[in-house]
């Protein structure tokens, strides 16, 4: 288990208070979009020992969030190995080494330099090398001003306006808003008119610069399945010195209240429970990156719902598909160290095993074999969701519609394009286990292995379906020649006869509750 975590300090920022990002103030202007920036003099770089292969006077263009692009007129060039880069860094596209990159002065004397680009090149009437083209993760700009607070990392996020993102952070963060996590102050800042959402934290072991620059808003991409990232970053060096970071972001998706994690009906006036959980995400997040051997750009959350966001752009067996998919991966991650089944008696499973192995017949049967009592001693996710059930962390609903839907839809099986009531009930079921799960790793629960009741899923639909509908067992006398049924396979036709269900489900819930009763060894 990892330490417990406990629920942040919240407190008010006065709506008159100084800018938590005092630095990212002075460079608003950089969230404007669209925007264009002169350069006095731009340079593009090829390698170390080449220097600057492109010299002149040029623009930063920033046309929409997520592109950043640039235009130098370059007046002083070398024509040849210019040329001959360019070629290569666009035959090898994905080399970095045979990239340029750019730098330059602004007219206020600061500077700036970028990451990778491969440029196009064309010369123009009065003999001027034109480079354009478009840079990859953003360019860094050398503040002239020293730091008014040393150490500290700021974040400036776009909120479209009129998303429920801004509609939170106006009923959450107000004039401002101080979170308490792992010992650490988080301030924030939402200006509404600005579309500008601010923070700031002190550098501290925990909260390790620069890393910590990309942490702040994590929790923010969980919460509300949006691909959420900082626009403009301040790196306050200790030492005082300021750089600017500027990054190309994404469009917010229409992705639906359903995918959210933070989705309450009281969510605009819970503020407890909106900083207590982001509170929980930040700490596993910085936890997740302290396990890591290297550093990570994201966390095993994180990316699965950058996933499930970009996911909601496809079809709807694409979102079944990678729902599924990362409800099985945050299963795993609750799988104690060893991964032994404690319900499963290791002798036996070996005891077999030996018997196995001393077949003679087909080689690859006998590895077959082998491998099916090897998966039979370890857990896996079905055992993980089956011990949530009993914890009664997830509805028999949920854990249907995942263990139907994951079958079904990676087995070549397409979900149905169209919308019904039981088609999105089923969405919805398992997107509601998809956040069970996400908090159940934070949480870090500790599940019981120990017992392994086998619960029989079409029983519990069968009982579900007759208390929602109000029907009960059939009060009708069975002839002499009728098949015995028991209390479950009568409540069941009472539902066919009552309309609730056709005669196709009822079929297919007939068989799937027998064949999981015997399975279970019940009579």
């Amino acid at each position: 288990m990892t330490e417990a975590i406990s629920p942040p300090d919240i407190s008010e920022i006065v709506p008159e208070a100084a800018p938590v990002a005092d630095t990212l103030y002075r460079w608003r202007h950089l969230m404007d979009r669209p925007l264009s920036i002169p350069v006095a003099r731009m340079r593009l770089l090829g390698d170390d020992h080449q220097g600057a292969l492109v010299e002149g006077a040029g623009t930063l263009e920033f046309p929409d969030h997520e592109t950043i692009s640039y235009r130098l007129d370059g007046s002083i060039y070398q024509i040849g190995p210019a040329l001959s880069r360019a070629t290569r860094c666009r035959d090898n596209p994905y080399d970095p080494r045979l990239a340029f990159r750019v730098e330059g002065e602004f007219a206020d004397g600061s500077t700036f330099s970028s990451s990778w680009t491969c440029p196009g090149m064309s010369m123009a009437a009065d003999e001027h090398l034109i480079c354009s083209g478009e840079i990859d993760g953003g360019i860094w700009v050398q503040d002239r001003q020293v730091a008014r607070e040393p150490g500290t990392t700021e974040i400036a996020v776009h909120v479209p306006r009129g998303d429920d993102f801004d509609y939170t952070l106006h009923h959450q963060v107000g004039g401002g808003r101080v979170v308490v996590v792992l010992g650490e102050e988080i301030r924030f800042q939402y200006d509404r008119d600005a579309q500008m959402l601010t923070a700031s934290v002190t550098a501290s072991p925990r909260f390790r610069f620069p890393f910590a620059e990309n942490w702040l808003v994590e929790p923010f991409r969980i919460m509300f399945a949006q691909l959420i990232f900082p626009r403009i970053i301040a790196r306050n060096h200790p030492d005082g010195r300021v750089v600017i970071s500027v990054r190309p972001t994404r469009n917010f998706m229409s992705t639906g209240g359903w995918v959210r994690l933070w989705s309450s009906e009281v969510r605009y006036a819970d503020h407890g429970g909106f900083w207590n959980l982001y509170a929980s995400i930040l700490a596993y997040i910085i936890r997740a990156h302290e396990a890591a051997p290297l550093e990570i750009d994201a966390s095993p959350i994180t990316e699965l719902y950058e996933e499930v966001v970009h996911a909601t752009r496809g079809s709807r067996w694409v979102w079944a598909m990678v729902i599924a998919s990362s409800v099985e991966s945050l299963l795993q991650k609750l799988i104690p160290s060893n991964g032994l089944n404690p319900t499963v008696s290791a002798a036996t499973v070996e005891a077999l095993s030996q018997h196995v192995r001393a077949w003679q017949g087909d080689g690859n049967l006998r590895s077959a074999l082998l491998g099916t009592l090897e998966r039979r001693r370890r857990l896996s996710p079905k055992n993980v969701l089956s011990a949530l059930r009993r914890a009664g962390r997830v509805t028999a609903a949920e854990f249907n519609a995942w263990d139907g839907m994951r079958n079904a839809s990676m087995h070549g099986n397409p979900v149905s394009r169209y919308a019904s009531a039981s088609a999105d009930d089923e969405m919805r079921n398992l997107a509601a286990l998809l956040h069970k799960v996400t908090l159940a790793v934070i949480e870090d629960l500790d599940l019981d292995f120990t017992s392994e009741a086998f619960a029989n899923t079409a029983r519990d639909r069968i009982e579900e379906l007759a208390a929602s509908s109000g029907v009960r067992l059939s009060q009708d006398v069975a002839g002499p020649d009728a098949v015995p049924m028991d209390a479950v396979e009568e409540l069941l036709m009472a539902l066919a006869r009552a309309g609730v269900v056709n005669a196709v489900d009822a079929v297919r819930l007939h068989a799937d509750y027998v064949a999981q009763r015997y399975r279970s060894g019940a009579p």
